[in-house]
């Protein structure tokens, strides 16, 4: 990990985590342990993506166990996974929420390697999210999976994808129903401008779907052509949520500058 930064206030830290630089293959393993001190807020980037290499046959993972402790925030916003093709890749998301903390994180995988005109034509990504005793969702996208890949109710010929995720445990403005529709509407509204702005390249090239499938669990999902797409998307929604949820501006990693 490299030096913290403090780039808003001395109680917000930032952390920019290193991955191997190589990427991961065949049965590598990658287990990310974070835990958040009781009131401490903490937001975790990564300096460039992830990869995911193509060059064996056995599934390679990745673990990302997130903790927070009474009253603790956690933003977990890392650059695109990149899968190659041939690569089985997993990576599972846990978090666990104690009272009154909250999570906002997200994810973007890019199946092949677009901007070289490289397919996904063998391999497979596994996507797992889990709030134990809460909530649990898994996805396997194979790279034959045609139906999946192409159909018009899976990616729909689009192989870039990220889901984003807020999660709490007692925040009294948005566990009312007000509280919560309102920002279903604001966040709604803000995509809507985004995929409606004119000039735009990226407004064509992109479909989302939000929802709110639990009392504290809000879900923004985004198909695209590419992940920068997606990346001025999240980070957009991102400074929407922290303003409703934390009161909080956003200011961005310096690593996203790069």
């Amino acid at each position: 990990m490299l030096k913290s930064l403090y780039p808003e206030q001395p109680s917000v830290c930032h952390n920019v985590l290193v991955h191997p630089p190589s990427g991961l293959i065949g049965s590598d393993r990658i287990d990310v342990q974070i835990h958040v001190e009781e009131g401490a807020h903490g937001l975790i980037t990564t300096p460039g993506a992830t990869r995911f290499l193509g060059r064996s046959s056995q599934w390679a993972r990745q673990t990302v166990h997130m903790r927070l402790a009474s009253r603790a925030r956690l933003e977990w916003l890392p650059l695109e996974t990149l899968v190659y093709n041939g690569a089985w890749a997993s990576n599972r998301l846990v978090f666990e929420l104690a009272p009154q903390s909250s999570l906002m994180c997200w994810d973007v995988y890019a199946l092949g390697l677009a901007a070289s005109h490289l397919a996904f034509e063998a391999g497979a990504l596994e996507v797992q999210c889990e709030w134990p005793q809460r909530w649990q969702e898994r996805a396997l996208i194979q790279a034959t999976d045609s139906v999946l890949l192409d159909g018009p109710l899976g990616l729909q010929g689009r192989r870039t994808l990220g889901q984003m995720v807020l999660a709490w445990d007692a925040l009294a403005h948005l566990d009312s129903l007000h509280g919560l529709e309102a920002m279903l509407d604001d966040s709604r509204a803000l995509l809507t401008r985004l995929s409606d702005a004119p000039g735009t390249p990226q407004a064509p090239a992109w479909v989302w779907g939000l929802t709110a499938s639990q009392p504290g669990l809000l879900q923004l999902r985004v198909l695209a052509d590419h992940a920068h797409q997606i990346h001025t998307v999240f980070q957009s929604v991102w400074a929407l949520w922290r303003a409703k949820a934390w009161d909080m501006p956003a200011v961005a990693c310096r690593s996203w500058q790069l």
